[in-house]
């Protein structure tokens, strides 16, 4: 599903990003995110869930990483930023 681009925000204040770091858990909300509410089914995790998949560009280029999901629903995902990210 495509869910178009999207900003990380803290909810206390729309205005500021949040800082991320590799290791970390994260969730991205939305509407129409997937069609149906899906749990990872084991580890390691997959990179899609339910036809859903998020890449990250961290370090800018060509080079995009598909996250590790957790979960994956019509307005959620969870995901793993990866030890390994910005290598």
């Amino acid at each position: 599903t495509d869910a178009g681009g999207f900003r990380q925000f803290s909810v206390a204040n729309e205005q500021t990003p949040l800082a991320l770091a590799p290791g970390m858990i994260v969730s991205v909300f939305g509407l129409n995110l997937a069609t149906e509410a899906v749990p990872a089914p084991s580890v390691p995790l997959p990179t899609t869930l339910g036809n859903v998949r998020i890449e990250v560009n961290p370090l800018g280029g060509n080079s995009w990483t598909a996250l590790p999901l957790f979960y994956a629903a019509p307005n959620q995902v969870n995901a793993l930023l990866p030890e390994d990210l910005l290598n």
